[in-house]
């Protein structure tokens, strides 16, 4: 098999490393089931520096190591050391129903017209409240917009929110001035 420099390896049999002496205990513990980039050709011929993404470093021939495939389907980001927002898990049945609340309300005031409600706040809050109150009575569709109120006490929350990020944001600006 041909190898180059940037090639994902791993090595192939790590008991058979021990048994001929080329590694110990720990070191084959340390590279069992990692995934290694070969770094650079070596001195001696067909052996090659594989560097591993833990900063581990070995020294292997070319028929002590093998391609690692599929290699391409795996990403190299990791979403979750990133802290990346994880918006797979949002429940997208339930925010389907919050988007028909969205649609109800662009039908009867406008698209994005509940954004420059004066005192939208506490008018938010007060809607989201009665909302919970006919839920709480056993009402779960309300029969004005046909959505059910417990899409619209999170619509609410949302518009909440929004008031609530865009207020920081403007104390933000002041401060920072």
């Amino acid at each position: 098999m041909e190898f180059k420099i940037g090639d994902i390896v791993k090595v192939k049999d790590i008991q058979d490393l021990i048994k001929r002496g080329r590694c110990d205990e720990e070191l084959a513990r340390q590279m069992s089931g990692v995934k290694f980039k070969i770094n650079a050709f070596f001195i001696k011929p067909n052996q090659y520096e594989l560097k591993a993404k833990t900063g581990l470093t070995v020294y292997c021939y070319e028929y002590e190591m093998e391609k690692c495939e599929n290699i391409e389907n795996e990403s190299i980001k990791n979403d979750r050391k990133d802290d990346k927002v994880m918006m797979e898990l949002l429940p997208w049945p339930e925010l389907e129903e919050v988007g028909k609340v969205y649609t109800a309300g662009a039908k009867k005031y406008g698209p994005n017209k509940w954004q420059n409600l004066p005192d939208g706040y506490q008018r938010y809050k007060g809607a989201m409240l009665r909302h919970l109150t006919e839920l709480e009575k056993g009402n779960d569709v309300d029969p004005e917009t046909g959505c059910l109120h417990a899409a619209q006490i999170v619509w609410n929350a949302i518009a909440m929110l929004h008031c609530k990020m865009k207020e920081m944001s403007l104390k933000n600006n002041v401060c920072n001035g």
